[in-house]
């Protein structure tokens, strides 16, 4: 924190080219494929739900999305913050950074728990949308159904 701005840099480092187009496309086929194969049992109970979360709610495109269409405007209790700067990068297929930054009303300990609070409501793996109902992002809204 400085200066009346909370920063927020991540940085995903994978040993493999998985940084492209695609990728969570498949990795949600092979886990299909796990899923109903001889392998099932791999995926059931709390480790195997575990593992489902990070492969497929926790990487760098996902999280970097949920992010980015955050707003804060339409949120609620995140008053504290003023404004919201996000960008990201790729680095090859194999690194992505991002930085957060989120100005503040209230510099000090209570921006950093809210910051942490607005992380972990945005990216919520257990919500349809990742993220508890305070936070907002800028879904596109459906189509609208014809009469």
């Amino acid at each position: 924190m400085r200066d009346g701005e909370v920063f927020v840099d991540g940085q995903y480092l994978y040993d493999k080219p998985v940084l492209e187009e695609g990728f969570g496309v498949r990795v949600a086929g092979e886990l299909e494929a796990v899923r109903n194969g001889k392998y099932a049992s791999a995926l059931q109970g709390f480790s195997g739900e575990f593992m489902e979360l990070f492969a497929q709610k926790f990487d760098f495109n996902t999280v970097a999305q949920i992010l980015e269409r955050v707003d804060l405007s339409k949120s609620k209790g995140f008053e504290i913050f003023r404004s919201k700067e996000f960008s990201k990068r790729l680095t090859g297929k194999t690194t992505g950074t991002f930085s957060l930054v989120l100005g503040t009303q209230e510099p000090g300990g209570s921006a950093l728990r809210r910051s942490v609070d607005l992380l972990v409501e945005a990216l919520n793996p257990l919500s349809p949308d990742s993220g508890f109902p305070e936070v907002i992002t800028d879904t596109i809204p459906a189509d609208p159904v014809s009469p």
